[in-house]
């Protein structure tokens, strides 16, 4: 999944001298739905988010949809609160430190990355010596020395203040996020191909042995190389996916390269690959010594 642009210092968290790091871990990775469908999406904190300086109640999580090209949009607040604007068939609730993002009736426009992100609310005084609360999933805009912000959505009076340095952004958003995809055909299980290296590579010093995976849908599927039998994440690449305008599936590919000495040290190279369609790995090799050199 493509990672977050910096745009998304847009959604500042002002952190001084927070304490331990909270880990959110959000599943599942993607999700290939029908219009209709019901989406579930869930974040699990490491610790409470509950806000201890003000409302205990207040649980200082949001959910944010990013489709591609743009910017994160703010979903839900407060674990539970819609932004203005957002459709009703989005909706969060929380269980202690499990959070969740349910999307009704999902429709096509519904499409995309979804994440979840903690953040902190900060008070500080203004110029005039007032207490100020700035929200972290409300801000809109950021600039070195100058942030828009909104102090509830039942306010329609937008504070503006400038600010003499820089603020922090420090935003913690799930790990992988997750991909909703709406369906635009049946599954179908993926086919794959396996290629060694060339002699004429094999000559310059290096080999890459390649894989192609094409035919499948949805668009998750994984690729795992093995040299002797043994997992190796050394020197592999793999693509994004790419859909084909005619039937819907997807392909991608991936390579394994490492040093010619090092190729020649083992002999079997398999390529597995694991997809929603497919009970076991489908399993693809060669064997190095029946190559022709």
């Amino acid at each position: 999944m493509a990672s977050l642009p910096p745009l998304l210092c847009l959604v500042v968290l002002w952190v001084q001298g927070s304490s331990g790091q909270i880990v959110l871990t959000q599943t599942p990775e993607s999700l290939a739905v029908s219009p209709g469908d019901q989406v579930t999406i869930k974040c699990k904190a490491s610790s409470s988010l509950a806000d201890s300086s003000s409302w205990s109640s207040y649980q200082q999580l949001a959910w944010y949809q990013q489709k591609p090209g743009q910017a994160p949009k703010l979903l839900i607040y407060g674990a539970s609160t819609r932004q203005s604007g957002v459709p009703a068939w989005f909706s969060g609730s929380v269980s202690g430190t499990d959070f969740t993002l349910t999307i009704s009736g999902v429709a096509a426009e519904d499409a995309g990355d979804y994440y979840c992100q903690q953040y902190f609310r900060l008070k500080w005084k203004d110029y005039l010596g007032s207490d100020l609360t700035l929200d972290g999933a409300q801000v809109w805009s950021l600039s070195p020395d100058n942030l828009s912000r909104t102090e509830a959505p039942s306010m329609a009076e937008v504070y503006q203040y400038r600010l003499a340095q820089k603020p922090v952004c420090a935003v913690q958003f799930g790990v992988t996020g997750t991909k909703v995809e709406i369906k635009r055909r049946e599954d179908a299980a993926p086919t794959a191909s396996i290629f060694p290296p060339s002699a004429e590579q094999l000559k310059g010093g290096s080999a890459t042995a390649v894989c192609l995976v094409s035919g499948f849908y949805p668009s998750d599927a994984g690729v795992t190389w093995k040299m002797d039998g043994t997992s190796t994440s050394t020197g592999v690449l793999t693509s994004t996916v790419q859909q084909d305008a005619a039937d819907n599936t997807y392909s991608k590919s991936s390579t394994l390269t490492i040093p010619a000495s090092e190729y020649n040290s083992h002999n079997l190279y398999t390529c597995e690959v694991t997809h929603k369609t497919l009970k076991t790995p489908l399993v693809k090799s060669f064997k190095r010594t029946e190559c022709t050199q």
